[in-house]
């Protein structure tokens, strides 16, 4: 009996005949669950501005401690519509623009608030609670890079960098065929002899989970030209899965029609476990590779089994 290949070496085989996916823009909205084609960069200093971190007041570090008069109140969005002078201070919200000639603020729960005057009865430190322009990130910079994947915390990064659309790489189509006369679909009546068509519902499942758009395909019977008009149906896709029809028996046509159709097999079958066991039909599969159109495929054995 040849030799199995290792899990390890099956999935070399496969990503050696791989080829990227083109990009394509989306909206940011619209980007969950997608790959990063290209570097995101940041379109803008992350905060744009000097901000404050605390509800406080924006104060110069070098008139603290000390009684100040209030001179202003920052809202967030609403910047002060003075510089800050000597021996004052401004009220501030948390994100609001910190004034020029304020260097630190102190929180509100550190000072006596009398309305028009705040007494600060201890030193402030310089820088104390002020997030600088660009702290975060500075336009131009990495905001999430190629390869990752796009969920919640990537788009919120992005969308306060200023994006609002990405590159990311197309989604992978992929069609899932299914081969035995013997399957049903869940919820029809079984005859004798029959059992209910699972492994396309499952990978299917993990497939479409992964990000892809995909296609399930009629289950066919063992017939060679129901076989050869849907394998022909499947390989437009950019990756074709079957189920069933790649063991050795009679009516096991799927490698023979794939290899008819041009398609170069590149491995028959591998070990899905640490310890070397037997070739079977539940232990192996058959990745094929279309030279032509550079479509790929998975062959696995219908069988459903337990280790």
């Amino acid at each position: 009996m040849a030799e199995l290949l290792s899990l390890e070496e099956a999935q070399k085989r496969i990503l050696d005949r791989v080829t990227p996916l083109t990009p394509e823009v989306v909206l940011l909205a619209e980007a969950a669950g997608r790959v990063v084609f290209e570097d995101a960069l940041a379109v803008v200093d992350l905060p744009p501005f000097a901000s404050s971190a605390m509800d406080g007041f924006a104060v110069r570090s070098e008139d603290t401690p000390g009684r100040l008069p209030v001179v202003a109140r920052i809202a967030a969005g609403v910047p002060a519509p003075r510089a800050l002078e000597q021996g004052e201070a401004m009220a501030i919200a948390t994100g609001g623009v910190v004034p020029a000639g304020a260097d630190s603020v102190i929180p509100i729960e550190y000072v006596v608030d009398n309305d028009n005057e705040v007494e600060i009865p201890n030193t402030v430190v310089h820088g104390d609670n002020v997030r600088p322009r660009g702290g975060d990130v500075a336009a131009g910079d990495v905001v999430v890079p190629s390869g990752a994947r796009l969920g919640a915390a990537q788009i919120g990064a992005l969308a306060a960098a200023g994006l609002d659309h990405v590159v990311v790489a197309r989604r992978p189509t992929i069609s899932m065929l299914a081969t035995g006369t013997e399957l049903r679909r869940p919820g029809e009546l079984l005859e004798p002899g029959q059992i209910y068509e699972a492994n396309g519902v499952l990978l299917a499942t993990a497939f479409t989970t992964a990000g892809a758009d995909v296609e399930v395909l009629p289950v066919v019977t063992d017939d060679e030209a129901s076989h050869r008009q849907a394998l022909e149906r499947g390989l437009a896709a950019d990756v074709l899965v079957t189920s069933g029809g790649v063991s050795v028996g009679p009516h096991d046509l799927v490698r023979r029609i794939l290899g008819e159709l041009g398609v170069e097999v590149c491995s028959r079958s591998f070990s899905c476990f640490r310890e070397r066991r037997p070739a079977r039909p539940g232990a192996g599969s058959g990745v094929t590779h279309d030279r032509s159109c550079r479509r790929r495929g998975c062959a696995r054995a219908g069988a459903p089994r337990r280790r």
